[in-house]
C-alpha cells in the first residue's frame, strides 16, 4: 500500500470515528426528545430543565408513577434506614396510588427501597410538582397535596416510635413539612 493509501485509509478511518460519535449524539439527542414528549404529554408540563431532571434520574412515560410516589421513600429514609413495616407501608401506597407490582415504576420504587436515592430524585420530584401545581386547578391542588401527605403520614408512623409505641421522629417530621411546603408553594 502507498503512502497516499494509507494517508487515505487513515483519513477515512478518522472521519468513520467522528461520523460514529456523531450518529450517536444524534441518536441520544432524539431519545431524550421523544423522552420529554411522552411525559410532556403524560404530565402538561413543559419546562425542558423539570423534564430533563425527570429524565435524568431515570423517569420516562412508563415510570412516571414512581415519581409521584416518590415523597414515601424520602419519608422511610428519613432515619437512614428503611425497616419492614415502613417498606410495607410504602408498597401498599403504592398500590393505592395504582401502581401494579409488575410494573416499571415498581421496579423504580423496588430499586428506591433498596438502596437509598440521592438528591436529585427530591429535586426532580420539587420540579415535578411546581410543574404539575402550575396546571392543576386550586381544588384539585389541594387534592393532590392531601392524598401525598396522607400516604407520606403513613409510612412515618409505620415505624412506631419506640417498641411500636410513640409517633413521628423528628427526622420525619422535618420531611412531612419539606413535602407540606413543596405541596402548599
Amino acid at each position: 500500500m502507498s503512502i497516499e493509501e494509507r494517508g487515505r485509509a487513515l483519513e477515512e478511518a478518522f472521519y468513520a470515528k467522528k461520523n460514529a460519535e456523531l450518529l450517536g449524539q444524534v441518536k441520544l439527542d432524539l431519545d431524550t426528545k421523544s423522552k420529554r414528549d411522552d411525559i410532556k404529554s403524560a404530565t402538561g408540563i413543559t419546562d425542558d430543565t423539570v423534564l430533563d431532571s425527570l429524565i435524568g434520574i431515570g423517569v420516562d412515560s412508563s415510570s412516571l408513577a414512581a415519581i409521584s410516589i416518590a415523597p414515601m421513600v424520602f419519608v422511610a429514609w428519613a432515619d437512614g434506614s428503611i425497616n419492614d413495616k415502613e417498606r410495607e407501608a410504602v408498597m401498599a401506597g403504592a398500590e393505592k396510588a395504582g401502581i401494579s407490582a409488575d410494573s416499571t415504576a415498581a421496579k423504580m420504587l423496588s430499586g428506591w427501597l433498596t438502596e437509598k436515592p440521592d438528591a436529585s430524585l427530591t429535586e426532580a420530584w420539587k420540579g415535578y410538582i411546581d410543574a404539575i401545581n402550575l396546571k392543576l386547578p386550586a381544588g384539585d391542588k389541594v387534592k393532590l397535596g392531601e392524598q401525598i401527605m396522607a400516604r407520606c403520614s403513613s409510612v412515618a408512623e409505620a415505624a412506631g416510635g419506640f417498641l411500636g409505641l410513640g409517633s413521628i421522629s423528628t427526622k420525619e417530621k422535618a420531611i412531612l413539612d419539606m413535602l407540606k411546603s413543596t405541596l402548599d408553594a
